[in-house]
């Protein structure tokens, strides 16, 4: 691409970390500085995320949320003299279309779930509410750009315009290198490790995984599950895992930067989500050769090559088993299935790692994304 680089002011509404923030700085990093100068911006305080941004030497900018946001946000496109800005997050979605509109800034959308809110069920008020305002304010931004066809889909049957919404399926780094057992920093169980990594909260569906647990337990299963994340559940989350005669067998570790060293130590992944986009999580843990026991949630199924249905709802892939979310029994299915047979594990734990390499790899993902926002901007500085 000839001539300067285009000027872009990433805009995410959260600093904690998740698959959402983890993705992007993967793109980022991945975008060629010849080509984009971007500079990322962040709608809380410092924390773990916009720290990260900040080490791999990327301008990065915090703007209060309270009132007088779209003032300091188009404050800030002018500062940074950005030609576009890419947001994600209902929250930054919003303020971003308004202060676009304002600077005469072209507006993208970064869509990273099937659902726009935190709400478990679609059809929840909060979630109503966030649908209304975006699609109100949907004609002001230059489209979406989602990370999985599902939420795409599920938009365009919401009446959105099929022609602004754009789809470049996630990915990650798969090159990274596994780190020893002896890298963790804190003392790991013996025999079976189910993982699964998440916020603590409703949506994520850690409690449906606890009752599949105790299933398995009472079924006379030994092993032990941890959870990486943390959030407003995790107390009601371990007296649960207590109740259900878990005990030290349920190891929550809270928020951690060594879940590549886990998931390395770990025998099988689990992702109970009540809804999804295309989990990150589920993503590296094939990079990990880890065999996958998810929900059909969303997005989720697109990282997975079904081979077969049984009645029970239960998806026999060749990288693991989906699930019915809010499914224990299937959940329960899957993971007796994966701890009973450890050749079944290798093997579909190698096919998960090839699966990623092959298709679901930040190269792509960077390549696509590159190619979309040079020619979706070039086309609105030729309209303007």
């Amino acid at each position: 691409m000839a001539g300067e680089p285009i000027r872009i002011l990433k805009l995410l509404a959260t600093t904690r970390l998740g698959g959402t923030e983890v993705s992007v700085l993967g793109l980022v990093k991945g975008l060629d500085p010849e080509m984009f100068a971007v500079e990322t911006a962040f709608l809380e305080p410092p924390g773990p995320i916009s720290e990260r941004f900040e080490a791999q030497g990327f301008p990065t900018h915090h703007v209060s949320h309270a009132p007088g946001l779209i003032y300091r946000l188009v404050r800030l496109i002018e500062k940074t003299r950005a030609q576009v800005v890419v947001a994600y997050g209902f929250r930054a979605n919003l303020s971003a279309r308004l202060a676009g509109r304002v600077s005469g800034t072209m507006v993208l959308g970064g869509l990273r779930s099937i659902k726009l809110t935190d709400a478990e069920d679609e059809g929840s008020l909060k979630e109503k509410q966030a649908l209304t305002l975006d699609k109100v304010t949907f004609p002001l931004s230059r489209g979406y750009v989602s990370n999985s066809y599902a939420a795409a889909h599920r938009l365009a049957r919401l009446g959105y315009p099929k022609e602004k919404l754009f789809v470049v399926q996630g990915g990650i780094d798969f090159r990274r290198k596994s780190p020893p057992r002896a890298s963790l920093d804190l003392p790991w169980p013996d025999g079976p490790v189910i993982t699964t990594v998440g916020n603590l909260k409703p949506v994520k569906g850690q409690a449906v995984l606890i009752e599949a647990a105790r299933a398995l337990w009472d079924r006379g299963f030994r092993f032990n599950l941890v959870f990486v994340g943390d959030g407003p559940l995790r107390s009601r989350l371990e007296r649960r895992a207590e109740k259900a005669g878990l005990g030290e067998a349920a190891l929550f570790l809270g928020t951690r930067d060594d879940v590549d060293a886990i998931l390395a130590a770990s025998h099988v992944f689990v992702l109970p989500s009540l809804w999804e986009g295309l989990p990150v999580a589920v993503m590296e843990a094939m990079a990990h050769s880890l065999p996958v026991v998810a929900t059909s949630s969303g997005g989720t199924p697109e990282l997975f090559t079904v081979k077969e249905r049984n009645e029970a709802g239960l998806s026999v892939c060749r990288e693991g088993f989906l699930v019915p979310p809010r499914k224990p029994e299937g959940l329960a299915a899957g993971l007796a299935a994966l701890l009973e047979d450890e050749a079944l594990r290798d093997k579909m734990g190698s096919r998960a790692r090839r699966r990623i390499e092959e298709t679901f790899n930040m190269e792509r993902v960077v390549r696509e994304t590159a190619g979309l926002y040079e020619k979706l901007y070039r086309e609105w500085e030729a309209r303007r």
